[in-house]
């Protein structure tokens, strides 16, 4: 992998699952257990892990995200959490370091490094899903203006704004973001008769300036509202410009929808409404492949999970002797037996020969390691 690139969030949570859920241990740094997925899985793993000279342990913390990963070679090291509230801690502290709970330009940059459709939502609740483009921001960092390519959405709360959908912004989406020169709070929060003392009225020519300089002027057409908060502006023969004069909306452009909101709140991947604009076809409908089981092994499994303590009567045994008869291969069969006779007493050439069968088995490279472990138990 090429070390001068910055990993993206995903690949980020993505290490941090591997090195709790699918490799973690819990415990102390020298007094520890296996809770990984895949430490669980994997037989040989499991036991070299084990070894502190050939498999470093560190404490789990949130620069567990600093380690890469490589799936096809054993860990060089292993994080130890002290306790499923320490891991819900270390979980929590990167997800604050997150661009759905941090906003802002930084994580407008996110959404435009990952090339993708991800969604900003504004603290309106406002949501603008399409794929980001730019993000404009004053001298101290604070998004100003951003902008999407290709279809876009504006949604609220989850939901799709009627008409104003991937059709009717096909080819992109940008609106300036912040406080306006004058007002108090956001433009959102405003009531009619508020929007009417600052000279907003549907049908007039408005102008608003914005702290950061982005004016909008153009004749206000109409205004989308929900549970008392102004959500879109739409203007006509309007005109958008930056401070330095750049010009981010012309009006031989058509209509321009002016999304509100004073700061990005959230920005995360994917779309806001995911019935309306799909990333994916549907999944057809699928039947569940079975496998195919046999049923007389399970009998002979369960025969030998229900072994009473104390001495195996010569039925059982002798029904076991059939069963391992029919099953040569059938190596944790024996092993199960091997383990149950911690508390039930085999008839001695019954144990003897499964610890022989056992170790013919584990003459198979494939099973050695396994055999090994069980005998060894």
């Amino acid at each position: 992998a090429n070390a001068d690139v910055v990993p993206s969030e995903a690949a980020l949570l993505a290490r941090l699952h591997w090195w709790t859920v699918e490799y973690g241990l819990v415990g102390e740094l020298d007094d520890y257990r296996i809770f990984g997925a895949g430490l669980l899985s994997s037989l040989g793993e499991s036991r070299h892990c084990l070894d502190d000279a050939r498999v470093k342990k560190l404490p789990l913390t949130v620069d567990a995200v600093a380690y890469p990963y490589d799936i096809t070679a054993e860990q060089p090291q292993l994080f130890v959490t002290r306790s499923c509230k320490h891991l819900s801690q270390v979980l929590e502290e990167f997800a604050a370091s997150m661009a759905f709970r941090r906003g802002g330009a930084e994580s407008l940059r996110k959404a435009i490094a990952a090339e993708s459709v991800c969604t900003a939502e504004l603290d309106s609740g406002v949501q603008v899903s399409g794929q980001f483009v730019e993000a404009l921001t004053d001298a101290v960092g604070n998004a100003i203006y951003y902008r999407t390519d290709g279809p876009t959405q504006l949604a609220f709360r989850g939901r799709e704004l009627y008409g104003h959908g991937t059709d009717s912004h096909a080819a992109g989406f940008g609106s300036p973001v912040g406080m306006l020169k004058d007002f108090s709070r956001c433009l959102s929060d405003y009531t009619v008769d508020e929007l009417k003392a600052h000279a907003i009225v549907e049908g007039e020519v408005v102008t608003l300036e914005y702290l950061s300089g982005i004016t909008v002027r153009g004749r206000l057409r109409g205004i989308v509202r929900q549970e008392h908060r102004n959500l879109l502006l739409s203007f006509e023969e309007c005109t958008v410009t930056a401070l330095d004069g750049r010009v981010l909306f012309d009006p031989a452009w058509g209509t321009f929808d002016l999304a509100v909101g004073a700061a990005v709140t959230s920005v995360f991947g994917g779309t806001a409404d995911r019935d309306r604009y799909r990333l994916y076809k549907p999944l057809p409908a699928t039947q569940t492949q079975r496998p195919d089981v046999d049923e007389a092994l399970m009998n002979l499994y369960r025969k030998i999970d229900a072994l009473p303590p104390g001495t195996v009567d010569p039925a059982a045994a002798a029904a076991i002797e059939a069963g391992l008869d029919l099953y040569p291969g059938e190596w944790l069969l024996r092993v199960e037996l091997l383990r149950r006779s911690e508390d039930c007493e085999l008839p001695a050439p019954l144990a003897e020969r499964v610890r022989a069968e056992l170790g013919e088995l584990g003459e198979d490279p494939a099973l050695a390691e396994v055999v090994e472990v069980a005998l060894a138990a």
